[in-house]
Formats: C-alpha cells, sequence, structure tokens
C-alpha cells in the first residue's frame, strides 16, 4: 500500500491540502462569530465613510469585505489572500489571489483601511508591517485581530494537536507496507487505545465539539480496520487518513500563530518606526475570557 501523504508536509503544502474547506477560526453557529461579527461591525461605523477597504488573508470566509458590502453598499472592498480565493465570494467584492501579506500587490498610499482577522500573524511579522504601513495612504487605519494565547481557540489546538498526533500514528500503520497482519493489528489496537483514552479525557470535560467529532469518526475508522484485516481500506477511510499529516502541520502553525504581550508590543514598536501610531486593546467572549487581540493603527507618515 502506499503512503497517503508525505509526512514531511511543509506549511504550504498543508494549506493548498485542507485551505477552504473548514479551515477557519471561528465556525458557523460558534457563540464567538456574533461577537466578532458586533465588533467589526462597530469599527467600521466608527470610522465613518470609508474609501477603499482591504482584508489582507481574507480566506474563505472574507468575514470584513462580506460585512462592508452588505451594510456600507457603495464602499469598494479588495479581498486578498495568500492562496487562492474561492469563486463564492460576493460579486461586490474585488478578489485577488496569490497575494502574501509581506507583498501585496497594491500601490502606495492607496487603502483607505486595513483589516486582518487571525492572517497578519502568519505572516513574517517584520516584512508585513512595513507592507501594511506602504499600502495605507496618510491618515489611512488599519484595524487587527489577532490570535491570543489565552484564548479558547489556542486552547482548543492543544487538544487537536494531542487527536491529530494519534491519527497520524494510524495513518502510518495503515500506509506502512511492511508490517506483517498480526503486528498491523497490535499497532491499530495500541493507536485506538489511544484515541479512546483522549475520547474519555474530552468527555470528562469541558467537551470540545470539533475534537470530539474528530475522535469519534477516527475511533470508528481504527474499529473497521480492525474488523477487516484483509480488506484494504476504502476509498473515503483513506481521504480521510490524508487529512492527518496536514493538519496535524496547520495546528501547530496555528498554535505557532499566537501573539504574546511581548511579541505585540513588539509590532507595535515596527509599526511605530513604519510610520503608524499603534494602540492595542482585548477582546474577550462572553465569560470575559480573552477572544483575541486588538491591534489599532493609524499611518500618520
Amino acid at each position: 500500500m502506499t503512503r497517503v501523504l508525505p509526512h514531511s508536509t511543509t506549511d504550504a503544502e498543508a494549506w493548498d491540502r485542507i485551505w477552504g474547506q473548514r479551515l477557519t477560526s471561528l465556525q458557523p453557529g460558534d457563540p464567538s462569530l456574533s461577537l466578532v461579527e458586533a465588533w467589526w461591525l462597530r469599527e467600521l461605523r466608527q470610522l465613518g465613510r470609508l474609501e477603499r477597504v482591504l482584508e489582507i488573508g481574507a480566506g474563505a470566509a472574507a468575514l470584513v469585505a462580506r460585512l462592508v458590502v452588505q451594510h456600507f453598499p457603495g464602499t469598494p472592498v479588495i479581498a486578498s489572500d495568500y492562496r487562492a480565493l474561492p469563486g463564492t465570494l460576493d460579486q461586490r467584492i474585488v478578489a485577488i489571489s496569490n497575494a502574501p501579506i509581506e507583498v501585496l500587490p497594491f500601490p502606495d498610499a492607496c487603502i483607505d483601511m486595513l483589516a486582518s482577522q487571525f492572517a497578519f500573524e502568519y505572516a513574517d511579522r517584520a516584512r508585513a508591517v512595513g507592507e501594511v504601513a506602504r499600502v495605507l495612504r496618510p491618515g489611512g487605519v488599519a484595524r487587527m485581530l489577532l490570535h491570543h494565547p489565552g484564548s479558547f481557540f489556542s486552547r482548543k489546538l492543544v487538544h487537536r494537536l494531542r487527536t491529530l498526533q494519534a491519527t497520524v500514528t494510524l495513518e502510518r500503520v495503515v500506509a506502512d507496507a511492511t508490517l506483517a497482519s498480526a503486528a498491523r493489528q497490535v499497532r491499530l489496537r495500541q493507536a485506538q487505545a489511544k484515541l479512546h483514552e483522549l475520547q474519555r479525557a474530552q468527555a470528562a470535560g469541558p467537551a470540545i465539539p470539533e475534537v470530539l467529532a474528530d475522535l469519534a469518526d477516527f475511533n470508528a475508522l481504527a474499529q473497521r480496520l480492525l474488523d477487516s484485516p484483509l480488506m484494504p481500506p476504502a476509498t473515503e477511510d483513506l481521504q480521510l487518513l490524508a487529512q492527518c499529516a496536514p493538519a496535524l502541520q496547520l495546528t501547530r502553525l496555528q498554535m505557532r500563530a499566537a501573539i504574546t504581550a511581548d511579541a505585540l508590543r513588539t509590532l507595535e514598536q515596527r509599526f511605530g518606526a513604519s510610520g503608524c501610531v499603534a494602540a492595542h486593546d482585548i477582546l474577550t467572549d462572553a465569560q470575559q475570557q480573552p477572544l483575541a487581540w486588538i491591534l489599532r493603527l493609524r499611518r500618520v507618515r
């Protein structure tokens, strides 16, 4: 049996494999999503009339761009992303794909307001600071939501990492053509035991629905493999396993993207050196726990 995906998955390969499926920090139905939407609308209304809005790292959701065209008709809106943007964006949004934050394909001083929701922190920050400052017009502003290491999203990644480490082990057992049948069964049972352990820990609470769903899917998959040791895995099972390595890579990337307080101060200093006044705040969830860092910028020179 051939390996379904190399385990030396790069960040770029992981984005390509997973991006646009369910890769978003805030899932539909997540109570935090309504809080984030309400915050963006308050910020946009306080800024008043805007001549041109750019959302960088817009991703499949392009939340800010969508809010602008829905609530501020007639405002020119651009959504850009490092990867190819989906074809489902509102036609009133100008979509620019293959646009890294470090090399934005826009002229100097052409943007009235720049927005980033859980995107800027994935870029090479030293280079991205200069690009954000470059495209803002004098007096132009930027608003960013950045991953906070104490947020529920960041804490959830720890649980997701453990789950994916167990599922990658399961994928390796399936992909290893050198394993004898008996040895394969032993390794499958070991992988399943780890999944069961994680499932019990999640059930003990506080449970995270997405993590529980992943654990249930992979536990069922492991049982199917144990029940039919002489049968090749079904195509849909191989497809599910093929997501393990890139999902694990992305989870590690997301964990690295969280901005510490020291890193935030460094960002503010870099923006200051690039001609922007910077100030930060914290957006909290319904339990008054950190949801995201808020970074507000204004280009003054």
